[in-house]
């Protein structure tokens, strides 16, 4: 008999079909949860074309994960900070009985969590055992807002390419989870760009590479009241990646990412050295549209661009 060496096991039940002995059901009295407000949902099972589920033992949890607040009325803005994190949260209810009704009620207060990107979504699963044992499971899920309001950002040109020089506005609106525009004084606008210095060493087996690391720079800090909506500009007069923030860092907070680039273009992580990226101003183009390409490159020299399909369309050697 061949020798074999285990690298892993498992098991599993092989069974006949059983259908499902109950009908189960998670009920919300409201879509969403609102600020402040508490978490209720009802679990109720039945018997399959049959009474209550009088006395049957259930399990249930909640799983708390990142969520972006959407506005069915400014759906071009971003409701969301990119710059936060956050990480999803269990909370297990453990097990119980159902009434004679076939019911349990829950009335939870939302954990204290921390600053979320945006709002939350909550998923509700229970299992209900039938007189064999066997778990039926019901899933739901609503979002919990954690915010009083919601600060919305999208660059007045949607272009994904700015040039050094460019003033680049901006649109700002605030509303709440019932997507009503809101009156806020005193938000927080700050603009950052980010700056990469790289520097060129001798590793470890002789190797030799780039370490880059980078800051970021304030290029303008003010407070505005917004009353719905509002607006700013800005002069990109360097190159580089800005993120524009709009509220604070302990509250509501959304921001925006935008590049600018121009001749010079040394705001570059040099680990990528290796790499150049090219960037279009449009997703698609129609034909006759005129289309602005951004080359980004790690360090100066001679490139070759060209623009080919069946046949080569265009074609330019140049200094970048």
């Amino acid at each position: 008999m061949n020798e074999y060496t285990m690298i892993g096991n498992t098991s599993f039940k092989v069974e006949e079909f059983i259908p499902d002995k109950l009908v189960i059901d998670i009920k919300t009295e409201e879509n969403k949860v609102a600020p402040g407000k508490p978490l209720k949902f009802t679990i109720k099972a039945n018997q399959m074309f049959g009474p209550p589920a009088n006395g049957n033992r259930f399990e249930a949890e909640i799983k708390f994960i990142d969520y972006t607040f959407q506005s069915a009325k400014f759906k071009d803005y971003i409701f969301r900070d990119s710059q936060k994190n956050f990480s999803e949260t269990v909370k297990r209810l453990g097990g119980n009985n159902l009434n004679a009704l076939g019911e349990y009620e829950y009335s939870l207060e939302i954990p204290r969590l921390a600053n979320p990107p945006s709002a939350i979504l909550a998923e509700i699963y229970a299992e209900v055992f039938d007189d064999g044992g066997r778990p039926v499971g019901a899933y739901k899920t609503l979002p919990v807002h954690i915010y009083n309001y919601y600060l919305g950002i999208k660059a007045k040109d949607q272009r994904k390419i700015y040039k050094r020089g460019d003033r680049i506005g901006i649109d700002i609106v605030a509303v709440n989870d019932k997507d009503e525009l809101q009156n806020i004084n005193n938000v927080e606008i700050l603009v950052k760009r980010k700056v990469w210095y790289s520097i060129f060493r001798q590793s470890s087996w002789n190797r030799r590479n780039y370490d880059s690391s980078f800051y970021e720079e304030n290029v303008v800090f003010k407070t505005i009241n917004i009353k719905g909506q509002s607006e700013f500009e800005f002069d990109a007069d360097a190159e580089g990646e800005y993120t524009i923030y709009v509220g604070s860092a302990e509250r509501m907070r959304t921001s925006l990412k935008i590049n600018v680039s121009g001749p010079g273009f040394t705001t570059y992580d040099m680990t990528n050295a290796d790499k150049v990226t090219i960037s279009l101003d449009k997703e698609k183009y129609d034909a006759g549209d005129v289309a602005t390409v951004a080359i980004s490159v790690p360090f100066d020299g001679m490139a070759y661009v060209t623009l080919d399909r069946e046949k080569v369309f265009f074609e330019n050697q140049d200094n970048y």
